[in-house]
């Protein structure tokens, strides 16, 4: 009952209605009316007024009637008919009857256009893979007539257009052949929609030629709607990474009807005002003709403008559309969220690259229910149709990890088109995960070169949408270690080049560019491009981040031609810069860095002229504590200079530097203590002299009592900390060098009264923070974090130590890799081929022997699932190296070494192996 009064109802009155099931609208009140205004986006001037409000309410009503018309009963049941239609089919029945196929092929032809996105999940499409796997078999009947085989053909299109499957992974070859050699003898319009097909197969394969070839049959083809055709030529644009021809292709274009989508679609990319202009065209072309169209446009255009306004709130289009559906009428994104749904239920760990994995045949179809992989064609296809863009400036259609799912499962199957969407997101993490998909899978070896150069290109490209540059830079990142150079670094050393000149590098908070070119630095070959890398980098010294700088030089000093070519590097432009770097070093100490990672190029004169520099300078002012492990390396073994290092670290204010500083608080005059997480020490273990050292320091005993006594004032503040301190700050690892250096310098320290007393304090302080107290528990530990102590712990013992690293502990860790059990892996393994290659004790070797030739067999049958196979392949080689050196000649240990050179990983073929 609709109520214009201004006041309540009498409790009478109220009981009466609640009896007889009356509901009261009340309109004039408050929160009635301002349902009404934001409902018809009106407001009103006087709210006392019942015409005012009459109004307002019949707008309400008028604006409601307008959303769903009578005719939608109508498509409802065309949705019930079509579904109907395909289940009356023959299910694989021994007597095909053709009448009832051609039959069926007339009735859904009728039904299609209000059926353009039919459901898809496996109660409704499993029909239609059935009369697929049968067509050849049907449509080839000796009871065929030729007036029949159109229709046929016909039902045939429908079936795989509802499938939304590649034609060229429906049948074997054969049948395929069959099919299309009768489809191209019929009438244009057949010949045509078969064509149309092939293409869209062709562009998903991103097969150049079979491209060209049907573009040219299409072209010829008359009866052809234009705006098929050129959709096509759109996506191959879009899936070749190839964004200047995108944009003006898709803007160029001037469609009707559904094809108002996809340009919408693509144009949101570069213009998102322009894109919701379309998208309400195409609404307001379908609102009185057809209501699921109505529905999808109003779905697009609700996406569009959410991420115009950067709102997830309601929009007047969602409320149209939630009334649509409850109509009965399909959402465009059903499709995607049924097979986001089938894809959701397998573990979403990654799985092996080469299991499993869709093959082109006919295999796929014959299994109850579709794989993974044709899912995930089926994803790709559905986003096609439809027109979204799997991201917009804000919003994204579904969350990055859900795409995840699909790439993952076609990938392989569709690298140009996952490499498209998958572009879209931000995520750095998952893009990086992604970019590693590609470089480590076999199945795409040949591909690989084509989708970085793809990348890369497409970065310099002045029509790239600014949302996919640090995607690409991430992902083509990944590629770097399994391309030849020849293919990529032309391309890179331009983008270097624009990201310099655009500000971006080097600069702290652009990670992903600094990682982009770091990764690149490792695997460049040609020595001009080195040189003028060299050249830029140190040209910016100064001028931008040096931090940024000094890591690209360090990833650049890891290039083998660093080591190959050596001072034949150095050009007239490059020895000059290198020479300017040396004579700043005295009034910029971070050039010390610079020349430490190009010091395999320096020439015999450089080196001299280094030392000498570095003879001069004021090491007492040295701020960064790494300095003096460089400066040690340079000074090679010069006393002079080992003088000053020492007396320089024993005054430096980052010896046992741990982070917790004071300060005198004005008001009280009382000292307040702060402590920071981004302290930096000297590592004094590192620094030392050992027995088979060519560099190094050796300590006086009276430095070793200084260097000690300083310790101990650093252990009483990190002790004085309590529980606070780990809050803040883990003092784990000044705490282990604290123990290195006790063990170190035992035979000076231990005649000390309080020596015992002061290990044990800094071992109760490295267990509260390393989270074990025990190596075992540490070994096997859940958390990642402990477990790296633990091997830190371990290894560190046999590295620095005097003492052996017990046969328990090893076999412990031998264990935990035969078993893959985690966490830490890879770590486990890092540390293992690091001791195995520094034992000398063959006798000791002996007792691992069988663990260690197992652990290559292991990992020789594994598919490295989820691991970094290149990291992964590189360990196992130098674990075979290692066990061949000391005379093991077992087929696994000779396997692994013939990898050494035929992997497609750069960092396993550049391996110097002794």
């Amino acid at each position: 009952m609709v109520d214009m009064g201004l006041s309540e109802p009498s409790k009478d009155r109220a009981i009466y209605y609640r009896n007889h099931r009356i509901a009261r609208l009340a309109l004039m009140e408050g929160p009635t009316i301002d349902f009404m205004e934001q409902e018809v986006q009106v407001k009103i001037k006087d709210r006392g007024n019942r015409k005012e409000i009459m109004d307002l309410f019949l707008k309400y009503l008028s604006q409601s009637a307008d959303t769903v018309s009578p005719k939608s009963v109508i498509e409802v049941l065309n949705l019930r008919d079509y579904r109907n239609a395909w289940r009356s089919l023959d299910k694989g029945s021994k007597n095909i009857v053709i009448s009832n196929y051609t039959s069926i092929s007339t009735k859904l032809q009728k039904l299609k256009t209000a059926n353009r996105i039919p459901d898809i999940g496996f109660g409704y499409s499993h029909v239609k893979k059935i009369f697929l796997i049968n067509a050849r078999k049907i449509i080839g009947h000796e009871s065929v007539s030729k007036k029949e085989i159109p229709k046929l053909l016909n039902l045939i299109k429908i079936a795989i257009y509802d499938m939304f499957t590649p034609i060229d992974n429906i049948w074997s070859d054969e049948d395929f052949n069959y099919i299309i050699d009768l489809a191209q003898k019929e009438n244009k319009k057949i010949q045509g929609e078969f064509d149309l097909l092939c293409l869209r197969a062709a562009v998903l394969q991103m097969d150049d030629e079979k491209i060209k070839h049907f573009l040219r049959t299409l072209d010829s083809n008359n009866g052809m709607n234009p705006n098929a055709i050129a959709c096509e030529k759109i996506y191959h644009a879009a899936f070749s990474l190839d964004f200047d021809k995108l944009k003006r292709l898709s803007f160029q274009w001037a469609p009707s009807g559904k094809w108002l989508m996809i340009k919408s679609g693509f144009m949101s990319f570069w213009d998102l005002d322009g894109a919701i202009q379309i998208a309400s065209q195409y609404s307001e072309d379908q609102v009185l003709l057809n209501n699921q169209e109505y529905l999808y446009g109003l779905e697009l255009l609700d996406f569009l403008k959410r991420n115009k306004t950067y709102s997830p709130h309601l929009t007047k289009e969602r409320k149209k559309i939630q009334k649509l559906e409850n109509a009965g009428l399909r959402s465009s994104l059903s499709n995607l969220d049924t097979l986001l749904e089938a894809l959701g239920k397998e573990n979403n760990k990654i799985k092996p690259y080469n299991e499993g994995r869709f093959s082109i045949s006919n295999e796929i179809i014959f299994s109850n229910d579709l794989s993974h992989a044709h899912k995930g064609m089926q994803f790709i296809q559905v986003l096609m149709e439809i027109g979204f863009p799997l991201v917009s400036r804000t919003f994204s259609l579904k969350e990055v990890k859900k795409w995840y799912l699909v790439h993952q499962a076609v990938f392989e199957d569709l690298p140009f088109p996952c490499l498209f969407f998958s572009l879209q997101y931000s995520d750095e993490k998952i893009l990086r995960r992604i970019g590693q998909d590609y470089a480590f899978s076999g199945e795409i070896s040949e591909k690989k070169p084509e989708l970085l150069k793809a990348m890369l290109n497409a970065y310099m490209q002045r029509d790239v949408p600014v949302r996919f540059k640090e995607s690409i830079l991430t992902i083509a990142s990944e590629l770097f270690n399994v391309t030849d150079a020849k293919v990529w670094e032309r391309p890179f050393f331009k983008i270097f080049g624009r990201l310099i000149a655009d500000g971006k590098f080097p600069k702290e908070h652009n990670r992903i560019e600094v990682k982009f070119i770091n990764k690149a630095l490792r695997y460049v070959r040609d020595p001009e491009i080195i040189g003028h890398c060299i050249v830029e980098l140190l040209s910016l010294f100064g001028k931008r981040n040096k931090n940024e700088i000094i890591e690209a030089l360090y990833y650049l000093a890891k290039n083998q031609i660093l080591k190959k070519k050596k001072t034949a590097l150095q050009t007239e432009e490059v020895a000059n810069c290198i020479n300017n770097a040396i004579l700043k070093i005295p009034s910029e100490e971070h050039l010390i860095f610079v020349a430490g990672n190009l010091y395999e190029i320096l020439s015999e004169k450089q080196t001299k002229d280094l030392k000498t520099v570095i003879a001069g300078i004021n090491l007492g002012k040295i701020k960064n504590p790494r300095t003096f492990r460089v400066i040690l390396y340079m000074a090679k073994g010069d006393e002079k200079i080992l003088f000053k290092i020492k007396s320089a670290i024993l005054s430096s204010s980052t010896l046992w530097a741990n982070g917790i500083s004071y300060t005198i608080d004005e008001n009280t005059k009382k000292r307040r203590r702060t402590i920071s997480s981004m302290s930096d020490f000297i590592q004094i273990s590192e620094l030392r002299k050992n027995s088979d050292g060519e560099f190094g320091i050796t300590w006086n005993r009276d430095e070793i009592k200084m260097l000690f006594n300083q310790m101990i004032k650093s252990l009483e503040e990190m002790e004085a900390t309590g529980s606070h301190g780990m809050d803040m700050v883990n003092f784990g690892l000044i705490a282990e060098e604290m123990y290195l250096f006790l063990q170190q310098e035992k035979v000076a320290l231990s005649g000390l009264p309080f020596y015992d007393k002061v290990k044990d304090r800094v071992m109760a302080l490295y267990s509260l923070h390393s989270g074990y107290t025990d190596r075992f528990e540490g070994l096997l530990s859940k958390e990642k974090r402990t477990v790296v102590w633990a091997l830190r712990d371990v290894f560190g013992n046999h590295f620095n130590l005097t003492g052996k690293t017990s046969h328990e502990e090893i076999n412990l860790v031998l264990d935990k890799l035969l078993l893959a059990s985690a966490p830490s892996l890879e770590a486990c393994l890092s540390y293992v081929v690091s001791w195995l290659s520094t034992v000398k004790d063959l006798n000791e070797l002996e007792k691992f022997y069988d663990k260690l030739t197992y652990l290559l067999k292991v990992f020789d049958s594994s598919d490295l699932n989820g691991h970094d196979k290149s990291f992964v392949q590189q360990k196992m080689v130098e674990l075979a190296s290692s066990l061949k050196k000391v005379g093991r000649e077992e087929p696994i240990i000779l396997k692994w070494l013939q990898l050494h050179k035929s992997s497609e990983f750069n960092n396993v073929k550049e391996l110097e192996l002794s």
